[in-house]
Parts: C-alpha cells; structure tokens; sequence
C-alpha cells in the first residue's frame, strides 16, 4: 500500500536524494517550476503572459501539461526568452508564434538538450530580421534536438547561418519554410548532425560574401528533397567532408558558382533536380564526391556536368540544353554515366571532354550543335557510346582522340555539320573503334596518325577516307595502322 503524506508532516523541508543535497523547504522546491495554473486558466494568454513574465524576471520555467501558444514579443519578448523560461510536462508542443509585423533582432541557441517540441510559426506569410540583429547564426543547436521551423524568414544578410545544426544535433523544417537570404548558409548541418528539410526555402544565400551555399551538408545527413536553393551569390545544394544531401526534385537554379556539389567523399542524390543557369556548373562533384544526377535539368549552365579528381556522376537522362561551355567535363581520374543525355544548342565549346585518366559513358545520348567538337578524349581517357548520335563540328573536327585515349561508338550516327576536314582525328597511340551507325562528312573520315589505331565494322567508312593508313588491306579485317 502506497502512503501518502501531507505536505505539513514534511516539516518544513525537503532533502533532494543523493550525497551532498541540501535541504530546502517545500515551498521553494514547488516553486522551481511555475505552472500556468498558478495565474489562471490553462491556454488562458492572459494567464500564460503572467507566468512567462514572473519565470522571465526570477529565473523560473514555466511548465506546461498541455499543448501551447507563446506570443512573440506580447508573452515573450524574444525566441530565446520563449524557449529559456518555458517546458513541457508531458508529450505536448509549445508553437512560438511570431506576431505580425515583428522583427526580432536576436535569435535563438539552444544547446544540450531537447527542444524538439518547440514550433516556431508567424502570423505574416514571412517575417523580416530586425535592423540590428547580430553577427550570429539565427537558429543554432547544439547537441540538440532543435526547433522546428514553421515559418519562412527573411535574413535580409543579416545573421550569419540561418538554420545551423552542428556537434550531432538534430532539426526540422516544415515544407515552404526555411530562411531566404541568408548572409551565409541558409541551412547548414555539420559534424554528425542530421536536419529534415523536404520543401523548404533557402533561396538568395550568401549574401555578403561569396563563399556560402543555400543547404550544406558537411559530414551529416541533410534530407532536402523538393527543397528549394536557387539564386545563391555562390553554392546551391552542396554535400561535404562525407556528408549526405537529399535533394531529389529538389530546384538549384541561377547560383554564381556549382548550382549543385559533391565534395571531399560526399554524396549528393539529386535526381530530377533542376539545376539550370548555374554560373560555373549546373552539377559538380570533386575531390571523390559522387553525385547521382539521374534525370537532372542543367539547360544554360555554363557547363553542365562537370566531374573532377577521382569523382563519379550518374546522369541517366539528364538535360543538358544550350549550356555555354561542355555539356561533360570529366577530369583526373573521374567517371560519368550520362546514358540518354540529350543536349542541344551547346554554344562553341567541345560538348564532351574526357581527360587525365577519365572515363565517359554515353549510351543512346543525343548532341546535336551546329558549331562544337562533340567528342575531346584526351590524356589515356575513355569514352564509350553504344546507340544514340552526334551532330556538330569545330571547324577541324567532329571528333578528337590522342594521348593513348579509347573512344568505341556502336550504333551511334555522327554527322559533320560543316566543312570539317575529318569526322574525326586520332593520334599518339589512340584508338578509335566505330561499329555500324551511319557516319556523314564532308571530306576525309579519320586523320589517323603516330601509331594509333582504328577498327571499322559495318559503318560504311571506306579505307580511302582515312588518309596515312600503313596497309589499306587490313581494312577487311576492320582493323587500319596510323601512319607516322
């Protein structure tokens, strides 16, 4: 049988269990939290403004049993006051609601401990940073469970971080919330930290210095599907040290730099994202970054995929329109697997270059430019097509292979579209294998030289196009020798 006590029979005091506690009499111990129904009605907002003003001005919390509205300033007069002075009993939710036309000049920081149940919302459809808001993140956790982010916030540049979970903490953003105009990140997860962010809105980022990116993921785990980066001064989506970004369906468009990055051992899946009008790049992985961008739309980018020292892109279908530079640009080691990846309107730039150890795969890809090589294969690099063509031409060739580099087409249809001396030209120690397709040029089909080699198979080339072939007999085995 449990047995009750009056307070009475306490006499007075009350020890805490534990080696050192210190007696303290019953009424301050009851007085450590103060509950709402000590000035009135539960949900009461007259009652709830008294109780958050006694805790605020002696140092109290406030604790709730039920679910609840802070006002922002009219109960608390900031965020952090809110969240510093003000808890739940029980499995409730506290919404931080931002009352119209407020500016708050202070953010919030919360560190070690569980703030998850924490809503911050607003009355006006997005709420401005006051005037004199400080160099500081604007939301910042901790080894934290974070806030959630219930409303869409106007940094104005000022803050520096918008929403920022760092040291293994956790957060949310509701979907078409998020903070534009961030001066620096506009969501930032760093060193084992996770955020949940699918159709938030971190647009214009990096406002005063260009160094900054609208989501980072920098070694954890950000899940940003649908969300939204556009118009960043520099990044847009970006994944980093390890780190993983979620960005399927998600819009980066118009950042200064890389639209959309994987770097330094980080994966980035952005299928189907669109990445246009990036001013580097519409996608970009370096440094072992890998970067699934399996129907990505990378129109006017000044060049669309662009894969660097020893990184990995996978662009099935990928979009590649009118973009300034190359539609590909794979370097140092790198691989993309772009099979039918159309692009068109490239401007006069080498649509395709694989160089230093790189590899190209573009089975049933479709280029078509009136004024660009499709193909530079360069530096002991591959490129391998099986269906698909390519259409266009620099003025000397539609095709370039030299410096022990491998191109094999099967089934590709090539054209010319000028008066290029040779479809293709291949030299030192290269090798160009075409299968079947048919091939259209204007005068010499391939310039072979400094003992490179060519195998011909079913596409109608015939051995008196090839100009410095050592033994035009061997062409019925398909297989013609540069000459010197």
């Amino acid at each position: 049988m449990t047995k009750t006590r009056d307070l009475a029979d306490l006499g007075g005091g009350f020890i805490q269990a534990g080696t050192g506690a210190q007696q303290r009499t019953v009424e301050s111990k009851l007085q450590d939290v103060v509950s709402v129904k000590d000035f009135g009605a539960v949900g009461d907002p007259v009652a709830i403004q008294a109780a958050l003003t006694y805790a605020i001005a002696n140092g109290k919390v406030v604790g709730f049993d039920t679910d609840a509205t802070i006002r922002i300033p009219d109960d608390a007069p900031t965020l952090q006051d809110a969240m510093d002075h003000a808890t739940v009993l029980g499995p409730y939710e506290i919404d931080l609601v931002i009352q119209s036309g407020h500016q708050p000049n202070s953010g919030v920081d919360v560190s070690n401990g569980d703030y998850g149940f924490f809503k911050i919302s607003s009355i006006d459809a997005v709420v401005t940073l006051g005037a004199t808001f400080p160099a500081t993140a604007i939301i910042r956790g901790t080894y934290a469970k974070m806030p959630t982010l219930n409303c869409l916030i106007d940094a104005n540049g000022k803050g520096l971080d918008g929403y920022f979970a760092q040291s293994s903490s956790t957060g949310n953003v509701s979907v078409g919330c998020g903070i534009d105009n961030a001066q620096q990140h506009g969501c930032h997860a760093r060193s084992g930290s996770s955020v949940q962010c699918g159709g938030a809105l971190f647009r214009n980022a990096s406002q005063v210095t260009p160094a900054y990116s609208g989501i980072l993921s920098w070694g954890s785990i950000v899940y940003a599907s649908a969300a939204d980066v556009s118009n960043s001064n520099y990044y847009g989506a970006q994944a980093a040290a390890a780190g993983l970004l979620y960005f399927r369906d998600g819009i980066a468009n118009g950042c200064a730099r890389h639209n959309i990055r994987a770097t330094n051992a980080a994966v980035v899946n952005a299928r189907d994202a669109s990445a246009q009008n990036g001013g580097v790049s519409g996608v970009r992985s370096f440094d072992t970054g890998i970067v699934n961008a399996n129907g990505v739309n990378v129109t006017g980018s000044a060049t669309g995929l662009w894969c660097q020292n020893c990184s990995q892109m996978y662009a099935n279908n990928a979009i590649a329109n009118s973009t300034t530079g190359s539609v590909i640009f794979c370097d140092s080691g790198s691989k993309v697997v772009a099979p039918g990846i159309t692009a068109t309107g490239t401007a006069a730039a080498t649509v395709v270059r694989s160089e230093n150890g790189s590899n190209v795969f573009l089975d049933g890809a479709i280029f078509s430019n009136a004024s660009a090589k499709a193909l530079s294969v360069s530096g002991s690099s591959s490129v391998t097509m099986t269906g698909g063509s390519l259409t266009g031409g620099d003025g000397a060739s539609l095709l370039s292979v030299s410096d022990a580099s491998k191109v094999y087409l099967s089934g590709v249809n090539t054209a010319c579209s000028g008066t290029e001396p040779y479809l293709a030209t291949v030299g030192l120690a290269s090798e160009l294998s075409i299968f079947n397709g048919t091939h259209t040029f204007p005068n010499d089909s391939v310039n072979l030289t400094q003992g490179s080699f060519l195998r011909l198979h079913g596409s109608g080339i015939t051995a008196a196009s090839v100009p410095g072939v050592l033994n035009d007999t061997l062409y019925g085995r398909g297989i013609m020798w540069g000459g010197a």
